[in-house]
Order: structure tokens, then C-alpha cells, then sequence
């Protein structure tokens, strides 16, 4: 009795002692597993402004433009790890942890608002990098922002992109192009070209949605003649908006030849839609 009863004060010390630090471990885990705090646009670090000369990617024309009311509706993908810890057409570093995207030809750095148009998630992102040159996507976004936006799994999604600013950077501040502020009637956002009622099979290049009609004629009747016959243009009103085409196509070797021969003439935001022949929307998988 006397040994077991001096064994019991040591005992119960042991035992609370080794609950403390199960508790606390348990407290130190809790903390380091916490959710993390939300991803951030990059820094811009070592990064300088750019806009660019035009340059060609697989055959095809591209211009940088700081064009200040830059909206455009389209598809977007995003990249990583392939790219992750490189250096970015501006200077900077690519981080896949971080709000940032690659645009074919807004000004670098500046900010763009991507809106993600299956499920309204938005988001504002750093444009530090060129791309897409795959299919007609418009821009391409860093791993966290696909997040975000919730679609990295889905791969590819529609989305409207608006330019908001330029980003700090180093070096002289761009100054909108001449090309931008050239008086022949803009293209203004097209509506999204794969939402859909119908699977369709007709492929178009698009070269742009006008509100000015007289301005859509006149583009309408240049490109024919530039065109040599390469396919109908036509200039097509709807809701409020003309939309010229070239097409249509049965395939996508001809849409493409057809787009490269629109760009040469001068309509660098030119790109491949599919439409019905009525012009009502088509799915993606059409």
C-alpha cells in the first residue's frame, strides 16, 4: 500500500503532463494547416513597362496596343508549373501562386478584370506575360487565378475581359497607341461566341462587332475587295450591334487561311467563331 500510494503522486504529473503536449502539438498543427491567406497579385519585381512592335506567332499577326477601353468576351486557360519560376515577356516572374495573366497584346504591366462568365466569379488580375497562341483564347491565366475563378479543373472557360490600368512598373510609362486612337469605328464587345442553343458546324472569322453601321459597310466593302474572293463578307445587324464575317467555312484549315488573309489586310482583332448560317450561337462542342 505505502509503495503503490507514493507511486500515485508521480503518476497523474506524467499523464497531464504528456495530455499538455498532445494538446499543444495538436494547437501547433491546427495553426500551420490553417487556410491560407488569399493569393495576391505579383509584386512586378524586376519587370519593366512594355507594349511591343508586331510580331507573328505560328503564322499569325499580332499587334500590342494600349487601347484604354480594351473589353473583350472569349475563352480563357490558364499555366503552371510548366512556366512556373520563369521570366515573363516584361522581365518579371511567373509565380503560379498568383493573380497574373498572359494577354497576346495589352500593354505590360497593367491590371485586367476577368470575369468568368458560367458562374460570375471575377477577379483582377496583373497581365505580365503573352499568350495564348493556342486556338482563339484570349487570355491565359496563372493556376491561383483559375482558382479563383473556379474552372482549373474544367481546363478552358468564357469569360469577359476588361483592361483597367496600367501596373507599376519601371521605366517610361506607356501612352495610348496611335493605332487606338485611329478614327475608324472599334469593334466593341462580341457577344460570347459558345454559349448555346444549337450545335453548329459553320466556322466565320469574325472581324469585329460595330455600332456605327455605316462604318461596318465600309469595312464590309474593303475587305471583299482585299479578299479576292476567298469567301462572302458580310455585315449582319443584330441587337444593336453589325457584325462582320467572312465565311463560312466547313473547316478549320479554311477559317484559318481566311483569318490570316483578314489580319494581312489590317483587322488584327480578327477571329474564328462558329455560327449558324441564321447567326444564332453555337455550343463548343459543335
Amino acid at each position: 500500500m505505502d509503495g503503490a500510494a507514493a507511486m500515485k503522486p508521480q503518476a497523474f504529473p506524467t499523464f497531464w503532463r504528456g495530455a499538455a503536449l498532445a494538446i499543444v502539438a495538436l494547437v501547433l498543427v491546427a495553426c500551420g494547416s490553417s487556410t491560407p491567406s488569399s493569393p495576391q497579385q505579383p509584386d512586378g519585381a524586376g519587370g519593366h513597362y512594355k507594349v511591343g512592335q508586331p510580331y507573328q506567332i505560328k503564322g499569325r499577326w499580332y499587334e500590342p496596343v494600349y487601347e484604354a477601353n480594351y473589353s473583350a468576351v472569349g475563352v480563357a486557360s490558364w499555366y503552371g508549373k510548366q512556366f512556373h519560376g520563369r521570366k515573363t515577356a516584361n522581365g518579371e516572374t511567373f509565380d503560379m501562386h498568383s493573380l497574373s495573366a498572359a494577354h497576346k497584346t495589352l500593354p505590360l504591366p497593367s491590371f485586367v478584370r476577368v470575369t468568368n462568365l458560367e458562374n460570375d466569379r471575377s477577379v483582377v488580375l496583373r497581365v505580365n506575360d503573352r499568350g495564348p497562341f493556342a486556338g482563339d483564347r484570349i487570355i491565359d491565366v496563372s493556376r491561383a487565378a483559375a482558382e479563383e475563378l473556379g474552372f482549373r479543373h474544367q481546363g478552358l472557360a468564357d469569360v469577359e475581359v476588361e483592361f483597367l490600368e496600367l501596373a507599376d512598373s519601371s521605366g517610361r510609362r506607356p501612352t495610348p497607341s496611335r493605332s487606338a486612337r485611329r478614327d475608324a469605328p472599334r469593334p466593341v464587345t462580341p457577344a460570347p461566341a459558345t454559349v448555346a442553343m444549337a450545335s453548329c458546324s459553320d466556322r466565320y472569322v469574325q472581324v469585329g462587332a460595330f455600332r456605327d453601321r455605316n462604318g461596318a459597310d465600309q469595312i464590309q466593302r474593303r475587305l471583299a475587295g482585299a479578299l479576292g474572293g476567298i469567301g462572302n463578307v458580310a455585315a449582319t445587324a443584330s441587337a444593336g450591334l453589325t457584325h462582320v464575317r467572312v465565311g463560312p467555312f466547313s473547316t478549320t484549315r479554311e477559317a484559318d487561311e481566311a483569318l490570316n488573309r483578314v489580319i494581312g489586310a489590317g483587322y488584327w482583332d480578327a477571329y474564328i467563331v462558329r455560327a449558324a448560317s441564321s447567326g444564332s450561337r453555337c455550343r463548343t462542342d459543335a
